[in-house]
């Protein structure tokens, strides 16, 4: 049997939905037909107050985490990812708080980009910072204007959800995917 993947979601609500969908995507793509060969998901979609804009509200958003977590009894056996890049600032407190381990979307990516990527440079990444909402609009005229341009790496998982497939990205999210199937999780 294959172990419990959880989602962490919520901060970005279409970004973990996303995730959900293309994790279901290529287990069809590996050959699933029966609902036995598809991984058992659980997705926590849940109401987490931003505290990325707002500092203040971070021990509030973490507890929340925490306590849904708790509820499902989440441990060492299962894969837990947070579907968000940025909250992925709270990964340390989940994992001491819980004695639980988180698959790092953001680590994945970072070994990937160090592995591939040997090139890039970070002044392309300076010009279109994403992590911001506020801040997408120029990072799509970046990714629909400059095709040829050096690599985006969607920093915001919401942008992963628009320019996955846009030759001039890097998304976390697909990485994240290609790192599950070859550890044998999906």
């Amino acid at each position: 049997m294959k172990q419990r993947i959880i989602i962490i979601g919520g901060m970005g609500p279409q970004a973990s939905l996303e995730l959900h969908r293309r994790m279901i995507q290529q287990t069809l793509a590996d050959g699933a037909k029966d609902g036995t060969d598809f991984p058992h998901i659980v997705h926590l979609s849940l109401p987490v107050p931003d505290f990325i804009a707002n500092e203040s509200r971070r021990s509030e958003a973490l507890e929340i985490i925490i306590n849904e977590l708790k509820n499902i009894d989440a441990s060492m056996g299962d894969v837990i990812i947070i579907a968000c890049n940025t909250a992925h600032l709270l990964q340390p407190d989940i994992e001491q708080r819980l004695n639980i381990r988180i698959t790092s979307m953001v680590d994945a990516a970072i070994d990937y980009v160090s592995r591939h990527y040997k090139t890039i440079s970070q002044a392309a990444l300076d010009k279109i910072p994403i992590t911001a909402q506020s801040e997408q609009a120029n990072a799509v005229n970046y990714i629909n204007n400059y095709p040829s341009s050096p690599p985006v790496l969607l920093g915001c998982t919401e942008l992963s959800c628009a320019f996955a497939e846009k030759p001039n990205t890097i998304d976390p999210m697909n990485i994240l995917l290609r790192y599950l199937t070859t550890k044998g999780v999906l």
